[in-house]
């Protein structure tokens, strides 16, 4: 059978060796076309000439390295060919090619893309660059495949497919159908988003459990965008082949470029995740302290919402007087500002036109999309004039008849009224249909009628009749009870007299909403003291949004950095991370795509720019979404529209405001923040309040309220907290690693896939063989709604319950030091509690006492000593653990008995008798925290008592976050492993976040 010889200088991108490539042909005549058969007839040897690498790829790409006398194979397909054969053609969206194709052949060449090389040794923490040359069967791979009409001689053919060899960096023009490029390489992807950023506030007058009511909600606003910055690290495969529209038409000019995930066998979890902020916050409200009015309430939704509340409780109370005293001094201002009559001349018998007026702003309200409020209230200075330019842009989106519309540089103007009506997610909207949440579900739209539905909503909230009540409540806060114009008119408030007088002001009123007091209850001396204060809170205003701007930043960066964890280790290779398509009609085109082809796609995904990216639907594209918005829990906002300690909040921002480890934000009014220690025993108390609150909803213990049960729900979902341990020694071990990773298995806490020694060996930083260098672990638990319900649905034992706190215990305390673990050991041991139970005082009083034996270890790599002696001081700390058991014991079991009585029909209880009977639980919890030597370990023992209710696979999602330190060319960094076990409930069902070790 016939070598044909193909010479280097015939391939213009093959680099390196003197040796020719020879096609071993199994046919006997290859000028004649080929026959088809199942058979594999071709096979290609890199020529071996001077023994140097061949490397495929331009000067100035990444390259891929071939060995002299590497051999690979050539594989023909035909319309005919056998479907094993021609089921790789549907990997690379080519299995309907010869529908139309029936008279073409497919040629496809393969190196080193079925390795199976164990990565762990030679996985790199490195970015592609022009420098690199990857090597084929080690770290990288290539697929390229090629159509031709099947009347083709052999020779012809093969002349013309390697001269077309390229990398996905050296392609500048589209593929031609049947034609596909892939590289595949281990290090990292770059991505980038540009998110719309929006929040929305709830809140409580008090976190005790009896006053954890509502007391408003305030729907997401989008204030700006925020452009991030990721990279992941991990075995990726970038493909580029032809590109076609929602109908199957060819795009002339554009490449469609898919990445996935590698190896998934191998490497189930990220290597590294790090995240960034690449610009600040971008398009921010006119106002500077947008989010400060929606804190204090002079938002024109708040405002929406406080008639909304009125005009239930007009429509209850029968007096005037009782609705009086209800609302502060700025919501009486405001409400006889709007009726035209102060609130205390109201006569009896004006209370039907009141309730009338209230009803129309109330019935305009429900029936407009929140986008329609926001967007009026955010451009309320483009409606009013002449101008008109809001209408204009919204007739401009009505009349749409497609997406694809949005050409070239679209009108930035345009743009942020389209982020704002699609909430913030404007580019899954683009993708043609969208969830709507309503009554009964979530069904699926046409999403173009949608935001066109939402734009005329908003036209008719400017223009029409039925409207007019709610524009004149916008136009009012707008602009006699602006935060700005409140905060301006304050800095002249420079006296005692100057303050006084303002006592039945509105101005008077708003200071009454900064210091939770009224100016007339004031005494002399905290007159002088208000002074002071007022200037504090001015000093603090100016910067406040800047503060809170950086929060935001701070949780987007969290949450976005989870998502990449998560959705990387939910894909299968045959999932699409990214999913583009690039224009490579002109040099910028051609840019992104060398971009794309050194895994780096962070240009590509930061904007929106129709005419030179379109963004198909992907995991790490559009599940990792392009909105953050923030959740924000107000501990301590307003009951009956009576504020408290927001001065507190505006002079330490920096404390009092925590981004949480999933994205949400705690605005903490009443609680005092400063002070680390405090932070998270506070922290701990709130989530503490929360759950009790909502385990007592849940169950029927207190009457129901579907509003409040899911502002419970989200807050506990928005404080979820974790559990840290540190591996203090520099040199951390493979036995260290295997310690820890028993504990989290004891905890319920290694249902991760691959949470492993041996998986971790494959994506960990080696300093030597037995070497990991300094680590933290980092665990945290989110719970589903069932999961938290099925919390004391049944009996459970106090014996469960002891051990649970001691187990917990013993993590805490095993290598604090020798005195401190011999405390755990015994606290652990069965049938001390009994001695200890014979007498207390006598148990402290001895000198020491020997206890043996001592029960075996719950932990698989921590043994449990023969015996332990504990002096004095011991003793009495562990006579303390045993009080403190104890009442923990009594409360649980009173919160069962509540629980099981409600379950049997008893009458529901009111939420103060609920806080009282649950007394000891919280005095345990703190009594625990003090003495448990753990951070939030609080959390774990409802942790282990859903747990043993529950299935965790049910109940909760867990994480165990990684960090490690590698050096990078000299530069020591950190590296982020997360390992995520999802629940088999579906995401939005999370609902509880809570910490255990």
């Amino acid at each position: 059978m016939p070598d044909i010889n193909i010479s280097r200088n015939q391939i213009p991108l093959l680099l390196g060796g003197t040796g020719d490539l020879t096609v071993h042909a199994g046919v006997s005549n290859p000028t004649a076309k080929l026959t088809p058969t199942d058979k594999d007839l071709l096979s290609v040897t890199f020529g071996v000439g001077g023994g140097q690498e061949f490397s495929l790829g331009a000067g100035n790409t990444v390259k891929l390295g071939v060995k002299a006398g590497a051999n690979a194979n050539l594989t023909p397909l035909w319309p005919t060919s056998s479907p094993s054969r021609l089921a790789v053609l549907a990997d690379h969206g080519l299995a309907d090619y010869f529908t139309a194709h029936g008279d073409d052949l497919i040629l496809i060449l393969s190196l080193g893309t079925n390795t199976e090389a164990n990565l762990a040794g030679s996985f790199a923490y490195s970015f592609l660059t022009a420098k690199a040359t990857l090597e084929a069967g080690a770290n990288a791979g290539y697929f390229y495949s090629r159509s031709y009409p099947a009347d083709k001689s052999l020779q012809d053919i093969l002349l013309n497919f390697f001269s077309g060899l390229r990398l996905p960096a050296n392609i500048t023009a589209a593929p031609s159908p049947g034609e596909v490029v892939r590289f595949e390489y281990g290090g990292y992807l770059k991505l980038g988003a540009e998110l719309s950023v929006g929040y929305e506030l709830k809140g409580a007058p008090s976190i005790d459990i009896g006053q954890l009511l509502l007391s408003e909600h305030y729907q997401l606003s989008i204030i700006g965008n925020l452009a991030l910055g990721a990279s992941v690290a991990g075995n990726f495969s970038v493909e580029v082949r032809s590109a076609a529209d929602a109908g199957g038409a060819p795009m002339p000019n554009w490449a469609r470029v898919i990445v996935r995930k590698k190896r998934a066998s191998q490497f189930n979890i990220a290597a590294d995740v790090s995240v960034d902020a690449s610009s600040d916050l971008q398009g921010l409200p006119d106002t500077p302290n947008e989010f400060l009015g929606a804190l204090l309430g002079v938002n024109a939704k708040n405002w929406l919402n406080m008639i909304t509340q009125i005009e239930g409780r007009v429509r209850q109370l029968s007096d005037l007087p009782t609705l009086q005293a209800e609302l502060d001094t700025l919501a009486r201002s405001y409400l006889s500002e709007w009726i035209g009559k102060a609130t205390d001349k109201l006569a009896t018998t004006e209370f039907n036109s009141l309730l009338e007026k209230l009803q129309k702003v109330v019935a305009s309200y429900k029936s407009l999309d929140n986008s329609a409020i926001t967007l009026f209230d955010r451009y309320f200075n483009m409606v009013s004039g002449d101008t008109g330019i809001l209408a204009d842009k919204l007739n401009e989106l009505k009349a749409l008849t497609s997406w694809d519309q949005f050409q070239g540089k679209v009108d930035p103007q345009l743009w942020s009224i389209v982020q704002r009506l699609t909430g913030g997610d404007p580019l899954n909207w683009i993708l043609g249909r969208i969830k709507i949440p309503v009554a009964g579900g979530e069904p699926i739209v046409p999403s173009l009628t949608e935001l066109q539905k939402r734009a005329q909503q908003t036209l008719d909230l400017i223009q029409g009749e039925a409207h007019d009540e709610i524009r004149k409540v916008i136009a009012l806060a707008k602009s006699k009870f602006p935060i700005d114009g409140f905060l301006k008119d304050l800095s002249a408030v420079d006296s005692i007299e100057k303050l006084k007088a303002l006592s039945e002001d509105k101005l008077g009123g708003f200071i009454e909403r900064l210091i939770g007091k009224g100016i007339g209850q004031l005494s002399n001396s905290e007159l002088g003291q208000t002074i002071t204060r007022l200037n504090k809170i001015l000093v603090g205003a100016n910067d406040f949004e800047n503060k809170v701007y950086a929060k935001f930043k701070e949780a987007a960066k969290q949450s976005f950095s989870f998502k990449l964890h998560a959705d990387y280790s939910r894909a299968s290779e045959r999932d699409a991370l990214i999913d583009v398509m690039i224009n490579l009609a002109s040099d910028e085109g051609k840019a992104l795509m060398r971009a794309a082809g050194h895994g780096d796609f962070q240009d590509i995904l930061a904007g929106f720019r129709p005419e030179l990216v379109k963004i198909n639907s992907g995991l790490l594209t559009h599940k990792v979404t392009k909105q953050s918005t923030f959740s924000v829990n107000v501990v301590g906002w307003h009951g009956g529209w009576h504020y408290q300690g927001m001065d507190r909040v505006i002079i330490g921002a920096e404390q009092q405001i925590k981004a949480e480890d999933n994205g949400a934000l705690t605005v903490f009014t009443t609680i005092d923040m400063t002070k680390e220690r405090e932070r998270k025993r506070n922290g701990e108390r709130v989530f503490t309040s929360f759950l009790l609150r909502f385990l007592g909803e849940s169950h029927g213990v207190l009457a129901f309220d579907k509003a409040n049960q899911q502002y419970l729900l989200d807050a506990i979902t928005g404080m979820a907290a974790s559990y840290g341990l540190s591996f203090d020694d520099p040199k951390t071990t493979a036995r260290e690693l295997s310690n820890y990773l028993s504990f989290a298995s004891e905890f319920g806490l290694t249902e991760h896939d691959g949470a492993t020694l041996e998986a971790l060996r494959a994506v960990l930083p080696q300093k030597s063989p037995d070497d990991f260098g300094p680590i933290s672990a980092n665990y945290e638990v989110r719970y589903t709604a069932p999961g938290l319900k099925a919390l004391f649905s049944a009996p459970t034992p106090d014996d469960a319950i002891r051990k649970i706190m001691r187990k917990i215990v013993l993590a805490n305390y095993r290598g604090k030091s020798d005195h401190l673990e011999g405390i755990g050991w015994c606290y652990w041991t069965d049938g001390i509690l009994a001695i200890w139970k014979k007498g207390q005082a006598e148990f402290t009083n001895n000198t020491s006492l020997k206890f043996e034996p001592i029960q075996a270890s719950p932990f698989a790599n921590l043994p449990a000593p023969s015996n332990v002696v504990l002096n004095k001081q011991q003793l009495s700390v562990l006579s303390t653990l045993f009080f403190i058991e104890e009442n923990m014991v009594a409360g649980l079991q009173k919160l069962q008995t509540l629980i099981q009585a409600s379950a049997a029909g008893a009458t529901k209880i009111k939420p103060h008798d609920f806080e009282k009977a649950l007394g000891k639980i919280g005095d345990a919890l703190k009594d625990f925290d003090d003495f448990d030597e753990g951070v939030n370990t609080v959390f774990a023992v409802f942790d282990q008592l859903i747990n043993l209710r529950t299935p965790a696979g049910q109940a909760r999602a867990s994480s165990l976050r990684l960090v490690s330190q590698v050096d990078s060319d000299g530069t020591i960094r950190e590296v982020t492993k997360m390992f995520i076990a999802q629940p088999e409930a579906a995401d939005e069902e999370l609902v509880a976040g809570a910490a255990t070790p």
